[in-house]
Parts: structure tokens; sequence; C-alpha cells
């Protein structure tokens, strides 16, 4: 059997016809030239957490887009990202900033607005539309917090940053101790409340949201796709594993995305499971506090813990196949996760990082397919969407 994931795409069975393609190109654009790389802004300085507190109520952050693996464009943006703001208050409970107020910003006169295409690094400083910061100063919204969404516009695709929480409270002595975090914000249609994701860049591969995911998260939140993912319903509850969530956004994610009408309908009662290694957990449990979401240390290959937290109807694997001497033991974890017969499924967000085709043969078709008799329903890489844009294929098994 060929070896290439590609051609692994290429000749898949789509998984039913209602799962349509990511419709998220750009109408404007007269290419589909693939990009490969997915930024997102991180911050080279970090605000008082009392700037919002005190006259003249400005914010000056030094700003970087970066790849996923941290590193700088170095000429490889097509062109100067536009930066804008706007100003979240609401209340903060793990990843959830329940129905926040937004607040319109404008930059400094004369001040820079953009980033330029050489290194991708800039200052931007703003503040809050007077009038309506004025109302959220005078409305009692001294136990929420506000945290600050700046976004990056141009040729190139830049992942949102949030930082805060910046307080609010006169009270508060204009404490400039308090940590500042970094967040990524992610939106479901239809629900309220904003998924905010603290990143710990210091914790390594655990601490980011990388590519895989953020392809993922357009999936999970269309009712229609997520439908289509999710196995045909069991006497018991749906339970959904996200194996080596990392953060935790895609299992947070799964919360908001089935609260949606079109899914709360059909599925009542649902359990959602996370996995990470132990060292992992505490950020795990930190962004999941508001949700039902149950975190678990997982190593792979931890064959009798992995089938305790089953049996999984539907695992969210993203990220996760990138080293090969560990894929023998994710095989054998995603095996334990969704015994025989059970119809149950995974979902891959892969994005290759150095496997070779053999190596990559070997996991997908030599130990999922052939040795634990899983069968590949879907597989996308399509030409203009998200997923190849960003040199993700979203894969999807099941156990018959």
């Amino acid at each position: 059997m060929d070896a290439s994931v590609a051609h692994l795409a290429a000749r898949a069975a789509r998984l039913v016809h209602t799962l349509v393609p990511l419709q998220i190109q750009d109408p404007t654009e007269k290419t589909t030239t693939a990009v490969r790389h997915l930024f997102r802004l991180l911050p080279l300085s970090y605000p008082p957490a009392s700037a919002l507190l005190t006259s003249p109520h400005h914010i000056s952050i030094r700003l970087v887009a970066v790849t996923e693996l941290g590193l700088h464009p170095r000429g490889s943006l097509a062109g100067p990202l536009r930066l804008s703001a706007t100003i979240l208050v609401g209340r903060l409970t793990g990843s959830l900033l329940a129905n926040p107020v937004t607040v319109s910003c404008e930059p400094l006169v004369n001040g820079p607005t953009f980033l330029p295409a050489e290194n991708g690094k800039g200052q931007f400083e703003f503040s809050p539309d007077p009038s309506q910061w004025v109302r959220v100063l005078g409305s009692d919204r001294t136990q929420q917090s506000a945290f600050v969404r700046i976004s990056a516009h141009g040729q190139d695709t830049c992942h949102d940053l949030v930082l805060g929480p910046f307080t609010l409270s006169p009270n508060s002595g204009g404490d400039d101790t308090a940590m500042i975090d970094v967040y990524r914000p992610f939106e479901v249609p239809g629900v309220p409340d904003l998924c905010l994701v603290r990143e710990d860049w210091g914790l390594g591969i655990p601490g980011k949201v990388w590519d895989s995911a953020i392809v993922l998260s357009a999936l999970l939140v269309s009712p229609a796709r997520l439908a289509a993912l999710i196995p045909p319903l069991q006497k018991r509850p749906l339970h959904i594993v996200d194996l080596s969530s990392g953060t935790g956004h895609l299992a947070a994610l799964l919360h908001l995305s089935l609260k949606q009408p079109q899914l709360q309908r059909s599925h009542q009662s649902v359990q959602i499971s996370c996995t990470d290694l132990p060292e992992a957990v505490p950020l795990l449990a930190a962004n999941l506090a508001a949700t039902p979401v149950e975190p678990h240390a997982l190593p792979w290959g931890d064959e009798p813990a992995a089938r305790a937290l089953g049996p999984a109807d539907l695992v969210i694997a993203s990220d996760v196949v990138y080293q090969a001497e560990l894929l023998p033991m994710l095989a054998a974890t995603l095996a334990a996760l969704v015994p025989p017969a059970s119809g149950g499924r995974v979902v891959f967000g892969y994005k290759p990082r150095g496997l070779t085709s053999a190596e990559e043969d070997a996991f997908f078709v030599g130990a999922l397919v052939e040795q634990y008799g899983f069968r590949v329903i879907a597989a996308e890489e399509q030409s203009g969407d998200r997923q190849a844009r960003f040199g993700v294929v979203v894969i999807v098994l099941e156990r018959p």
C-alpha cells in the first residue's frame, strides 16, 4: 500500500456527504497558493494590570507574529499585518468568558498600526472609546475583569491574541504585580460565551495551541460537520476523549459546541474527557474549570489506564503524530480507548513535521489499519481550504 498520507487522503472515502468542506477561503483571493504557516501574535512586552484603570486609559504593547514553533517570519509574510484592538469585559471562569461586553478601541494618533512584513515586529498603542469606557467604569463591574483582544489583518492568516486580566476595581490599589496572561480566543456560532484558552509557552509542547488544533476548531464548531463525525448513538451516553489535549481548548470548544440547538436535541447526554502527561494536567484543569470536562493523566502506552478511561465513541487526536518512536505506544493507547467492533472513531489533525512516508505508513496503515482493525473513512486535504493552506490533513478512522 502506498505510504504517502497525501495519497491516502486522495483514495480515502469521504465521511458522509454532509461533511462539507471548510468554507474559509477568502472569496477575493485570485489564487489558491498553498500557505504552510499559520501565524499567531505574541507579546514582547506586557502592560501593567491597572493600565485601563488610570487616565489616560491607553495600552502600549510590543508585538510579534510567530509560527507555532515560535519562529519569526523573517521575510515570509506576504505583506504587512494591520492591527486592531477591542476590550472584552466579563467574568472569566476557566476558559469561558461569560457573555462579554465589547468596547471598541482606536489607535493613538500618529501611532503605528502595522507589523512590517520584514520581521513581523512592532509597537501598538491604542485606547478604548471614551464614551463606551466611561459607561463600563461607571457600571457595577468591579467583580469582573477586562481583556485586550488584538487582531492582525493581511494576506497571511494570524490568530488573535488576548491579554489579561486587567483590573477594573479602584480598590485594587493599582497593583501592577498581578500576572497578565496570554490567551487564544475561539467562538462558537450562536453561543454567547467566548472561549479564552490560556497558553503557557514555558510548558513546552502542551502549553500552546498548535496549527492542527486550530484547523480542527473550525470543524468542531460546525454543527453539520461535528454531527457527521459522531458515530450513531449507542444506548449509553456519548463519550468523547480529547487525547493529549495540551491546553484543553478542543475539549472546551466541544463543550460549547454541543450546546448548539442542532446538537443539543440529539446529544443530551455527553461525557467529555481529556488527557495529557501529568505535568500538563494543571493547565488543563485551569482552562476547563468552568466545564464538566474531566482531565486525566494518561501517558501513551498505559493500556490499562486507557481502557479504564474508555470506551470512547469519538477520540480527538490533534498534533499527536510527530515522533516515530512514540507511535507504537500511541496506536496501542487508541486501540485501548476504542474497543474492537465498537464503531468508535478517531479524528486526527495531522501536520507533517519530519516523519518519513514509511513512518507515516507504518502508523496509519500498518498499526491502526492492519494490526488493530481500524478503517479509514475520511481523509481531507483540499486545495484552497484551511487544511491545505496550513499543511494539515484531517483523517478519520473507525473501528467497526
